[in-house]
């Protein structure tokens, strides 16, 4: 999408699975009308996914195309695209979501509106039909007609969106604990603890965490 509005940065890491790639890509450019720029993060896949990830850097939609030469795991790589995504300084928010997901209609621009009615949010989730972790808000397909609500569990990065100064604070707290100026704790490189410890991290500095009412993506 294009014109004089703040674009939101999407963050999506792909370790192969190109065909799951093309329909999260596909949903978020027929089901996003907010403006939007896409950073794609190529996690070391193998020579098919590589090169579809690289064909997109032509596309409008997308802001920067980065590369690691083997997978360095889910924290190396979306910490690496959330850096690219707030070195930007208009950038007040960024998205990060799986590469096996598919968002539905409008899902960006309500999880936008809850920050605006909320100062106090940290992130911002859609609703999901699964998540790995009990935390994640758990409801039917129909999530269109659900209210917007407070999450007090835990939850694994399906989608965040989250905001720079939570971001920055969220930084901090890991560089204080050994972790390195990364997003997600640089120890964990495989697996969802990082994601799971991140959400400790932003209850502790006092964020809230709301799923976005009338927001749903498949996963």
């Amino acid at each position: 999408m294009h014109g004089g509005a703040m674009k939101i940065p999407i963050v999506i890491v792909s370790y192969n699975r190109k065909d799951m790639l093309e329909k999260c890509l596909a949903g978020i450019r027929e089901n996003t009308n907010c403006e939007y720029e896409l950073i794609l993060v190529d996690n070391g896949s193998d020579e098919e996914t590589r090169e579809y990830i690289y064909s997109q850097r032509h596309d409008p939609d997308v802001k920067c195309v980065s590369h690691f030469t083997k997978n360095e795991g889910f924290a190396i790589g979306y910490s690496d695209g959330l850096e690219v995504a707030f070195s930007f300084s208009e950038n007040k928010y960024a998205v990060i979501i799986n590469n096996d997901t598919i968002p539905y209609k409008n899902w960006l621009q309500n999880m936008k509106t809850v920050f605006e009615e909320k100062p106090e949010a940290g992130i911002v989730l859609p609703f999901t039909n699964f998540a790995c972790n009990q935390g994640i808000v758990r409801e039917k397909k129909e999530a269109f007609e659900t209210e917007t609500i407070l999450i007090n569990g835990d939850v694994p990065a399906v989608c965040w969106m989250i905001s720079k100064k939570c971001y920055i604070s969220v930084c901090e707290v890991i560089e204080k604990i050994n972790g390195g100026k990364q997003f997600f704790h640089k120890d964990f490189k495989y697996g969802w603890a990082e994601d799971i410890l991140t959400s400790k991290i932003i209850t502790y500095l006092n964020y809230k965490k709301y799923a976005a009412g009338k927001s749903f993506i498949y996963h």
